[in-house]
């Protein structure tokens, strides 16, 4: 599967999920428990850089396997994060 790039919308850390656009404006949901991180609360913020692989489910698009990328397209590395 192809892997995405986009910016987040909408993310709720208290209730764990958000949702980001693709390039054709179709919404694709996200959850936590998809976001790869070492640390142990796993969030994302409004605007923040992720990469992802799209899944279509029941309910729509989904992200899964996402990671938090920095503006020069690199993982962000544990500890590195200024937020």
């Amino acid at each position: 599967m192809e892997r995405q790039i986009s910016k987040v919308e909408f993310y709720d850390p208290r209730r764990g999920y958000g949702k980001t656009k693709l390039p054709d404006g179709r919404s694709v949901f996200l959850h936590w428990s998809e976001i790869k991180s070492e640390k142990s609360f796993k969030c994302l913020f409004e605007d923040d850089e992720i990469e992802f692989t799209l899944i279509t489910t029941p309910k729509g698009l989904r992200a899964t396997n996402i990671i938090k990328i920095n503006q020069s397209g690199e993982a962000v590395k544990h500890g590195s994060e200024k937020r």
